[in-house]
């Protein structure tokens, strides 16, 4: 019976559902182990030393790259940009993947660092998008190894973004990353890995850093920048 469940699923489909075990697993130790966690304040201190007004920018132009406007914006475009079989298998696994960052936000009900009095911050949302997102992108969509760099390097980024603004805590991003990549994985997998091609890629790319110049310009001069430095307790 294990041997004919299987052979419905080609190599490749096992070993993703073994990475979204592994990342799912990390994000479970994370998420138990997290009130015990001291390093998480030591680390956050150290982090708003860092600050000057260069890096302020910096750090958030990378961090509005998940901003929830940004990812809706780009999920949309390419549910149009794609057929109609993925466009319903992207917006299906997104809307139970952002249900399940609210869930876990309410369970845990972990406060944010000092200078943001909200009561969300296990997991970190940006982390969750931004994992979630471009490993969709590098599973569905046969980009290659480069990309993969690529990818992981602005999911570094971002979630080094919101350390260096004190949006969250250490443990809130790489459980935030294992989720989203964990989530993806496994949805990739009960798929059976079809993958599928994205029509006028010009087009969606231009779309796409419209999107992305548009929400920035506007969370920039909304005050998004003086937030996070005390400035300004916005609601982020």
């Amino acid at each position: 019976c294990i041997n004919q469940h299987l052979s419905e699923y080609n190599k490749d489909n096992i070993n993703y559902y073994f990475i979204s075990f592994i990342a799912i697993t990390i994000f479970a130790i994370i998420a138990i182990c997290q009130p015990y966690l001291d390093s998480k304040y030591s680390l956050y201190h150290f982090s708003q030393t860092l600050h000057n007004h260069a890096l302020n920018y910096i750090m958030t132009y990378c961090t509005l790259l998940a901003d929830k406007q940004t990812f809706m914006g780009i999920i949309l475009l390419l549910a149009l940009f794609t057929d109609k079989k993925e466009a319903r298998f992207l917006l299906i696994s997104t809307a139970i993947c952002l249900v399940a960052t609210l869930a876990c936000k309410y369970l845990f009900h972990i406060h944010r660092p000092p200078k943001i009095d909200q009561w969300n911050s296990f997991p970190s949302g940006h982390s969750i998008r931004a994992s979630f997102l471009l490993n969709y992108l590098y599973l569905r969509h046969s980009f290659n190894k480069n990309f993969k760099k690529i990818m992981w390097l602005l999911i570094t980024m971002i979630c080094l973004s919101r350390l260096y603004l004190g949006a969250h805590w250490w443990p809130d991003v790489i459980a935030g990353t294992a989720f989203g990549t964990g989530s993806i994985y496994l949805a990739h997998a009960i798929s059976k890995a079809k993958e599928s091609r994205i029509k006028l890629k010009s087009l969606l790319i231009g779309l796409v850093c419209i999107v992305y110049t548009y929400v920035a310009y506007n969370k920039i001069n909304s005050g998004y920048v003086d937030f996070f430095l005390g400035r300004n307790q916005t609601k982020i």
